[in-house]
């Protein structure tokens, strides 16, 4: 799976995105980026 985060072209954001072979998978990712940047901004509001 994957994890990308860039600024957006229209809004003063940060759009983050993920994807994963699987449920399990994509879960992993998320926790891994929350354990990692999740000082930095509100990660709950990731779906």
């Amino acid at each position: 799976g994957w994890f990308l985060c860039r600024p957006s072209n229209t809004e003063p954001i940060l759009v983050m995105r993920a994807e994963g072979k699987d449920q399990v998978s994509l879960e992993s990712i998320i926790s891994d980026v929350k354990l990692r940047i999740g000082h930095l901004a509100d990660m709950e509001k990731l779906i």
